[in-house]
């Protein structure tokens, strides 16, 4: 059986949630015994075409994890000419990557990955009462125009509650139509994740951070949308009020990132705060291990955010936008404007004995690898 996984981005572009979950999925296929290949854009460093992780991945010369025009016309001349992409059993579309194709191609089955809803999209920017992002929110508009090619697919999977309800919302119903909505949580493999005194000790003395100090991370595209501003507020709130014992360390690149790092020096707080940039997936693993806090204040609705996931793995107590929250996560919801809030659930929340993973069973990756695996069979039965 072969799947074809269709994205404008990877683990090779960057490290994302899409990106992440879209690769992990992918690998689990595979080692469920599936024939992978996954098609995206240019990797920097990378040739057209390569093998990782028993996956097969076919490049586009298009702008490396962007949407363009080259992609959607790229995607076409590759389904026309490439017998490996024509003879999948299954067309697998995360997000919109696959939409110039869906309709070319020979799948049996073609499925969309959906992780969040440009009605959720125009919600969240208007929440935010700004003219930037009131125009931003025209912009996503525009985009539910587009989101009727998902009536073209097969089933529609949903990684979270939230991005299913969104689905089901009567506006969104009118423009996917009656194309099937399925919730698969994202899946995450959890000893990837799994807490290492050894790495904690060790990250923890490179960067000179004592026993005492309370380390709170971020895992976060540093976008506007993103609310590490309104963490850097609660850091800022937490000095005022006397408590100097908590270095605040952010990992992630992004537009916003040099606004940022001026925003923690105006207000006084850039001793406290450190940017780290962009890092690899085993560097994450090595800071959760060291932090004791992880805080993420998200101002969009989030689907099923992998950073959280990620943070249960590792067994961090966790404090999140009421945004981001999900029945199935043990964290702290908090308003992500209100700073005081934010810093009173910090001072709040420990880790209480040994430190083990959190992840609930649902996000499990195998779980979630298994469960596509039985929607493709009732899918194919249905045609049957």
């Amino acid at each position: 059986m072969k799947i074809v996984f269709v994205s404008r981005s990877t683990p090779f572009h960057h490290i994302g949630g899409m990106e992440s979950v879209s690769w992990d999925l992918a690998i689990a296929m595979v080692q469920f015994g599936w024939t992978v290949v996954f098609v995206t854009t240019r990797c920097p460093g990378k040739p057209k075409e390569f093998i990782a992780d028993g996956v097969q991945v076919l490049t586009v010369n298009s702008v490396p994890g962007k949407y363009s025009v080259k992609w959607w016309f790229g995607t076409r001349k590759l389904v026309k000419s490439d017998d490996r992409l024509r003879q999948a059993h299954v067309l697998f579309s995360v997000s919109a990557g696959a939409f110039a194709i869906v309709s070319r191609s020979d799948a049996i089955i073609k499925v969309a990955q959906i992780h969040g809803t440009s009605l959720a999209e125009v919600t969240s920017k208007l929440k935010q009462r700004s003219l930037l992002s009131f125009l931003k929110a025209i912009k996503n508009i525009g985009w539910m125009l587009r989101d009727f090619t998902y009536q073209k697919f097969d089933a529609l999977i949903a990684i979270g509650e939230k991005v299913e309800n969104d689905l089901k919302h009567p506006i969104t119903r009118k423009i996917i139509g009656e194309t099937q909505v399925v919730t698969i949580s994202n899946g995450l493999n959890e000893k990837e994740f799994e807490f290492s005194l050894s790495e904690r000790l060790g990250l923890r003395a490179e960067h000179k951070i004592a026993d005492a100090q309370r380390l709170i991370i971020s895992v976060s595209r540093l976008h506007e949308q993103k609310g590490v501003r309104q963490s850097l507020d609660a850091i800022k709130f937490l000095v005022n009020q006397g408590c100097l014992n908590y270095k605040f360390f952010i990992i992630g690149d992004g537009p916003e990132k040099q606004k940022l790092e001026h925003y923690a020096k105006q207000v006084g707080i850039i001793e406290y705060v450190t940017f780290l940039g962009s890092v690899n997936r085993l560097e994450i693993k090595k800071w959760l291990s060291a932090a004791d806090v992880f805080l993420f204040t998200t101002l969009r609705q989030e689907g099923l955010p992998t950073n959280v996931l990620e943070a249960h793995a590792a067994g961090l107590p966790v404090v999140i936008s009421e945004h981001a929250m999900d029945r199935r996560f043990q964290a702290v919801a908090v308003d992500p404007q209100q700073p005081s809030t934010i810093a009173a659930a910090i001072k709040t929340v420990s880790i209480v004995g040994e430190r083990i993973s959190t992840l609930h069973e649902d996000f499990n990756i195998k779980n979630s690898a298994k469960y596509y695996c039985e929607l493709f069979g009732n899918i194919a039965g249905e045609k049957n």
